[in-house]
């Protein structure tokens, strides 16, 4: 098999490559031929036909999101312009419509790792008894909102343009449940499931178990009181990884 843009084939790259290929053979792109900004158009087309990217494709990647003017219109025809210097088979209305009427309008890459890499953060996912003391040394408990966060499940603008192309290998998928978890839960990676006794928490590997001190009501006395009790927890991993490839 032929190497690409002076990539090795590997298994690594088997994906991309197989991607590629397709997209050259239905475009009828002789890539190798091809110099200068002729060929990063060629590159950039080819290389956002794909979420696995090789390094390779960074300097064409690059050129075209760096085409910026001053109005988002004049962005767009300016990398039309671009892209267009990639010769193709005009008869195919797809494929010109994927270079001219897509790409132009995708404003950054669409990879897996950066679909992951979307926290999304809910400010009042949750609410929780917060007690403090006055100035007077009187306690002072309120219901208060907390943050929750998730692996943000909504595909980006880009992504949504590129998965929508015939002319691409998007087949993105998000596989977590879409709820929140507390900032203790995301920080420490570990996902409540239920609350058990301090014994069992104890006979539990470090994995598996969460404890936290949460403010809990006083029985008895003619005022409600809190005071700050520990809690324990059985857990289990959260998956961050949440967006994968269908091949």
């Amino acid at each position: 098999m032929r190497s690409f843009f002076g990539i090795k084939d590997s298994k690594a790259l088997m994906f991309f490559v197989c991607s590629v290929i397709a997209l050259q053979a239905q475009a009828e792109v002789k890539i190798e031929y091809l110099s200068g900004d002729t060929r990063s158009a060629c590159e950039a087309l080819l290389c956002l036909s794909s979420p696995s990217k090789p390094a390779e494709c960074t300097p064409a990647l690059n050129k075209l999101f760096s085409i910026k003017r001053k109005k988002p219109s004049d962005t767009i025809n300016a990398r039309k312009a671009f892209l267009n210097l990639c010769p193709i088979d005009n008869s195919d209305a797809n494929l010109k419509y994927y270079q001219t009427s897509i790409l132009p309008l995708v404003d950054e890459e669409c990879t897996i790792s950066s679909l992951n890499a979307r926290i999304e953060t809910k400010k009042d996912a949750f609410k929780e008894i917060v007690c403090k003391k006055d100035e007077n040394g009187m306690q002072i408990c309120n219901l208060v909102d907390k943050a929750g966060f998730r692996i943000n499940p909504n595909l980006t603008n880009s992504c949504k343009l590129l998965a929508s192309s015939h002319y691409s290998d998007y087949r993105l998928k998000y596989t977590c449940n879409t709820k929140f978890h507390t900032k203790e839960e995301w920080q420490s990676g570990k996902e409540i499931m239920s609350e058990i006794s301090k014994a069992e928490f104890e006979s539990l590997p470090l994995g598996n178990k969460l404890s936290l001190s949460k403010w809990e009501k006083t029985k008895g006395g003619f005022f409600n009181s809190y005071s700050l009790v520990s809690k324990y927890y059985k857990t289990q991993a959260i998956n961050k990884y949440c967006w994968i490839n269908q091949n």
